[in-house]
């Protein structure tokens, strides 16, 4: 492509309105002859349907003459939006959407679909996207749904710093209750969506699943946060991972074969290991945090791994393979 093409429909690109306005063909010629491009209106409809292949603009041919617009979210930097630009953007709708703001999403939609055309026509960059992923470890059943609208309402609370109140339905056999909140974070745990927040009368913690949420609503009063909260450190203190107590020196007795890949991948970093002399098992002593996780984790070991310490640890893993071994009687 020669440099002044390039001018020419970089021009194009400029006068081309967001949808639902638009500019007919005759129009854009005008304009860019005004500009001081040559060429006539075959040039500018080859022009047209090269950038329609590239570039997020459509075009309504309903009409005897043909309306030229840029989708709805597209802004025109998008339009010089470099390879590795439209990489990093590719993967973030990937594997970050569901940390962004719904409105935020909106807004980004013609960036995404911008930088999966520019991807699409750089076969260099379309391999990589191709060749790489991201995969969640064990069986994951689906993600809840997630009604968009409420959702927006938490967003709209965390963001203009405000209280909300919801209808919130608990598991069985409690019954659905309302709450005046303060909303302080949302974070994802696997496929579920949490809210973070306190209650407005005790400003006691609590952590609500977002998809049992069946209505809410954004009050105009402020929200009130708690001086010494940052979403790091609460999560860093081990409150989602269904806390216990304090931590706990670990003692475990483990396969060595079946178990081969804790060698590779440490529990914590003060983990030490003694191995059998015949290798048939390893034992691993280490300290971790005694929580709810930790106990399913070693449930779901039980047949390659024995809890030597603690001893109420141990207790409790014998009672909880008891009950699973009942239920198969």
């Amino acid at each position: 492509m020669s440099n002044n093409q390039q001018q020419r429909q970089n021009a194009i690109l400029s006068y081309l309105p967001e949808h639902p306005n638009s500019i007919t063909t005759r129009e854009l010629l005008s304009r860019i002859q005004n500009d001081g491009f040559k060429g006539g209106i075959r040039t500018l409809q080859r022009d047209l349907d090269s950038l329609s292949h590239s570039n997020h603009i459509g075009r309504d041919e309903s009409q005897r003459s043909h309306q030229w617009f840029r989708y709805k979210g597209v802004n025109r930097s998008a339009f010089e939006m470099s390879a590795s630009t439209a990489l990093v953007l590719s993967m973030a709708e990937k594997h970050l959407h569901h940390l962004l703001p719904v409105n935020l999403q909106d807004n980004m939609s013609g960036f995404f679909t911008q930088a999966n055309k520019t991807i699409n026509s750089n076969p260099r960059m379309k391999l990589w996207t191709q060749s790489i992923a991201s995969v969640h470890p064990g069986f994951q059943p689906l993600a809840p749904n997630i009604r968009d609208d409420i959702l927006h309402i938490i967003e709209k609370g965390i963001i203009e710093n405000k209280k909300v109140e919801i209808s919130y339905r608990p598991r069985p056999p409690n019954v659905e209750k309302n709450y005046i909140i303060n909303p302080l974070a949302l974070v994802t745990r696997a496929n579920i969506i949490y809210l973070i927040a306190t209650l407005s009368d005790s400003l006691s913690f609590r952590h609500f699943a977002l998809h049992r949420v069946s209505d809410a609503h954004c009050l105009l009063s402020t929200r009130a946060i708690p001086e010494s909260f940052n979403l790091e450190n609460y999560l860093s203190a081990g409150h989602f991972s269904f806390y216990l107590g304090e931590s706990i020196h670990l003692k475990l007795k483990i396969d060595y074969e079946l178990g081969y890949h804790l060698l590779e991948t440490p529990l914590s970093n003060d983990q030490k290991v003694t191995i059998a002399e015949d290798k048939t098992y390893f034992v691993i002593e280490t300290s971790v945090a005694h929580t709810e996780e930790l106990k399913w984790w070693l449930m779901s070991m039980s047949n390659i791994c024995e809890v030597i310490a603690p001893v109420h640890l141990r207790i409790a893993v014998i009672e909880s393979l008891t009950n699973a071994l009942n239920k198969y009687k």
